[in-house]
């Protein structure tokens, strides 16, 4: 935020207020910007369906991610990315806004007003919006939308009702997705652990399996995440800590259990 209005933008935060149809006021933002900031961190899927519109519409971004996430997959690669340190302590804040400062204003400055994607790739035509839908209209459209995918859920889970990652990945995730968690709870949870992971990787540890179950009234849920590795299976407090925050950030609780064997 700090970063984003020193470089003279508005800062409009990913979130709506009111009976607004949330992925729709989202979308028509990512659309409308003169600039949009992509935080390409834990590869979140989210923020590549967003930059895919942009890209699509042939509109500038601006791409971050932290020094955790080594690489960014896909042809984004390409693009110049500023890194940024995952902690951001204190004593590195000032520095590392006036950093993102430059990047952001660097980022629109060459962009021409086009996507970066553009000149690599070499597209011929670009997306236009579409009609917008009166206000009842376009909320009846997302209900049925809505619907539907609940009805492919449901045929999925009938026929795949196990969560479960290749054996190469070194670790299994959840054991299906529990019938009172809503499906948008469970993906932030796996954001949660795949961010997990990559701190444990650092320090020879690797997740075995993890669950989540219901929080108190104040939480979306809790995550127990068992692991084995490390010096008898001690995790430093600060890597504790930034799980904490990071679990927080998505409404979750978290604990880490240390497993001796993989049964």
């Amino acid at each position: 935020m700090p970063a984003i209005e020193k470089a003279g933008f508005e800062p409009i935060l990913p979130i709506t207020q009111g009976s607004e149809i949330i992925q729709g006021h989202i979308i028509s933002n990512i659309e409308s910007s003169d600039l949009v900031l992509c935080d390409m961190s834990i590869h979140n899927p989210n923020v590549f369906f967003e930059l895919g519109i942009r890209t699509a519409l042939n509109k500038p971004v601006c791409l971050v991610k932290d020094d955790i996430t080594e690489k960014v997959p896909f042809d984004t690669a390409v693009i110049n990315y500023h890194t940024y340190s995952h902690d951001l302590s204190s004593w590195i804040v000032k520095q590392e806004i006036e950093r993102l400062v430059n990047h952001i204003n660097e980022s629109f400055s060459k962009s021409g007003n086009c996507n970066s994607l553009w000149k690599y790739l070499g597209f011929k035509s670009f997306a236009t919006p579409p009609e917008r839908l009166s206000g009842d209209s376009e909320k009846l459209e997302y209900l049925i939308m809505q619907i539907d995918a609940m009805r492919k859920q449901l045929n999925e889970s009938s026929i795949k009702p196990i969560y479960e990652l290749p054996r190469e990945t070194a670790y299994t995730l959840y054991e299906g997705r529990p019938q009172n968690v809503a499906l948008e709870e469970f993906e932030d949870a796996e954001i949660t652990v795949d961010y997990a992971q990559k701190l444990l990787l650092k320090y020879g540890a690797s997740i075995i399996k993890w669950y989540l179950n219901k929080g108190d009234s104040n939480l979306r849920g809790h995550i127990s995440i068992y692991y084995r590795g490390t010096n008898k299976g001690i995790i430093p407090k600060d890597i504790i800590k930034k799980l904490s925050d990071f679990s927080a950030q998505y409404g979750f609780s978290i604990e880490m259990l240390y497993q001796t064997s993989l049964l």
